[in-house]
């Protein structure tokens, strides 16, 4: 092997090192960026469940309050009607309404909370849209081939050693090898 063709296989190993380097470094890039968005997509997600947490709990401590506020009201009106000597279906109608009251706020209480349930589950579909567009962002490593970079190194090899062959010699290694289809 001369001296020429020597250098053209280490020209060819060194591109394939070099290649693999970049990939490494590609895809500590691609993995550093996934991990961030994963992150950012989790504390997105925290927020809104923190978010919906507060949001039941107001719910609740809403309709607690008008449970409240229904039974004293249909207290009062027993009391009275029972301290006024009066008693019968005006009375009981009353009552019912301040429960029925109470029950619409509840209706439309737990209505909103579920939209707000909606609203904050399209929201975390989001963050996943989110941090996948950002993952994709940044390209995975592409590695080199083994076998097209010796191949590669092979035909240069080839080609520098037979470059470097008088017009005789190339010639007969072109018959040699049955390539007398490449002379020129």
């Amino acid at each position: 092997m001369s001296f020429m063709t020597a250098l053209s296989v280490g020209q060819s190993f060194m591109k394939y090192v070099d290649d693999q380097n970049k990939a490494n470094q590609q895809e500590a890039l691609h993995q550093s960026n996934r991990l961030r968005a994963v992150q950012a997509r989790d504390l997105k997600i925290q927020s809104l469940n923190t978010r919906l947490t507060q949001e039941a709990e107001a719910a609740s401590a809403t309709k607690l309050e008008a449970e409240i506020a229904a039974l004293k009201k249909q207290e009062r009106a027993s009391v009275a009607a029972g301290e006024a000597g009066v008693a019968g279906n005006s009375v009981d109608i009353l009552i019912d309404s301040f429960e029925a009251q109470k029950l619409r706020g509840d209706t439309v209480v737990n209505a909103n909370l579920n939209a707000i349930e909606n609203e904050i589950a399209l929201q975390r579909r989001g963050a996943d849209a989110e941090a996948e567009q950002r993952v994709n962002s940044v390209p995975r490593g592409q590695y080199p081939s083994l076998i097209a970079s010796a191949a590669t190194a092979g035909v240069k090899a080839v080609g520098t050693y037979y470059s470097g062959l008088d017009d005789e010699a190339q010639d007969i290694f072109l018959e040699k090898y049955n390539l007398t289809f490449l002379r020129g």
